[in-house]
């Protein structure tokens, strides 16, 4: 729950989440993840992952999944380290693969197909946002 805190707050003071592509690096020792941010996977809402995972086939979703499995635990202590209130742009980039994470899980594991089966379409939910109704844009 702390990391979606931090993004908001991030957001809400005015700083811009990074957008993929932007920049490819990651911090020193994840350097062999940063084909993942170049294909475009390190994404800021939930949203943009979301559509990322519809769009996306299975092989590019299992590779995807294979690449960062593979680090995770690696990622995960590393993060668990960082101070979210100062948060690097490379360690941003990180955190956001790692969210990725989840998304792709349960067509790798689960369902084998980018879809939930049976499942309301995603496209009805917007992304909750946590300012008053007159800030939001």
């Amino acid at each position: 729950m702390i990391v979606w805190q931090h993004i908001r707050s991030l957001k809400n003071r005015g700083l811009k989440v990074i957008q993929a592509n932007a920049d490819n690096r990651l911090p020193p020792s994840f350097e062999d993840l940063e084909p993942l941010v170049a294909d475009g996977w390190s994404l800021s809402t939930w949203t943009e992952r979301n559509t990322k995972r519809y769009a996306s086939t299975m092989e590019e979703l299992q590779s995807f999944y294979d690449g960062l499995m593979a680090r995770a635990d690696d990622a995960l202590a590393y993060l668990a380290k960082i101070d979210l209130d100062n948060i690097e742009l490379q360690d941003l980039r990180l955190l956001q693969l790692m969210l990725m994470l989840p998304e792709v899980s349960f067509p790798v594991e689960r369902h084998g197909q980018p879809a939930t089966p049976n499942a309301v379409d995603t496209t009805r939910f917007s992304q909750w946002d946590p300012r008053p109704p007159a800030q939001v844009p």
